[in-house]
């Protein structure tokens, strides 16, 4: 099931805004700090790819172990650790995540964790305004009509969230309770296919669920909801963050 009229609408799909919006965003001195993130091993390999892959904007759809390892790793920092990045180094980690996340999601994911390399992205976006947040929507865009995996709905519920941020001056309430029913049938959808290969309903939730990686996103979801008139968009909008935030 491809988002909603009005989701496409303000956001066209595109491959590549993010990775271009988040590279743009990366000095030399980021982009040497991203090549030393295992431990200093191989640092100038690392520094050598991705300095081409930042400047020239092009990511090989294998990357190979340099610099693959390096930005898996940034992938999992948590810029929001005020002792590792403190004042403005909390900024300065969220624009190497989220180059990084963006990089490997234009990748073909040999560990299988797009969802949560997608959701440590759209976390980090919060921080880095609305354009790059704008980006990830089209990146969203884009990707959903191609992703069959179960955990396509979480893509679904990221998109909702970016569409509930930038909704000023691009979507009615009525949108965005459009698309809070279509993240609520993309779910349903998963639970119809587990029943007919006879699995349970209730499978055990992905990863990046498990540990947390969406509730950033989902505490933001509800946080923005509250601006909504509509009750039952608001109600929604907040049922569906709420489900994330308590697991």
């Amino acid at each position: 099931m491809n988002p909603p009229h009005a989701i496409l609408h303000a956001f066209p799909p595109s491959r590549t805004d993010l990775f271009d919006a988040t590279r743009q965003l990366i000095d030399d001195g980021m982009l040497r700090e991203i090549a030393e993130a295992d431990c200093g091993f191989d640092a100038d390999e690392n520094y050598e790819e991705l300095q081409r892959i930042r400047d020239e904007g092009i990511v090989p759809h294998r990357l190979q172990w340099n610099p693959r390892e390096a930005l898996e790793l940034v992938r999992w920092s948590d810029p929001e650790d005020a002792k590792s990045y403190p004042g403005s180094a909390c900024l300065h980690a969220h624009q190497m995540r989220a180059f990084a996340c963006a990089t490997l999601l234009l990748t073909e994911m040999v560990d299988g964790s797009d969802d949560s390399t997608m959701a440590q992205c759209l976390a980090s976006t919060s921080a880095l305004g609305e354009a790059v947040s704008q980006a990830a929507a089209r990146f969203l865009t884009w990707m959903l009509p191609q992703h069959e995996s179960d955990d396509r709905w979480l893509f679904a519920f990221g998109l909702l969230a970016l569409a509930t941020r930038l909704r000023a001056g691009r979507f009615r309430e009525q949108d965005l309770g459009e698309a809070a029913s279509w993240v609520l049938a993309e779910e349903a959808e998963l639970r119809r296919e587990l029943r007919s290969f006879g699995l349970r309903e209730h499978a055990p939730a992905p990863f990046s669920m498990t540990h947390g990686l969406w509730k950033p996103l989902a505490a933001d979801l509800v946080q923005n909801a509250r601006g909504i008139e509509d009750a039952t968009v608001r109600e929604n909008l907040e049922l569906l963050g709420s489900s994330i935030l308590d697991i």
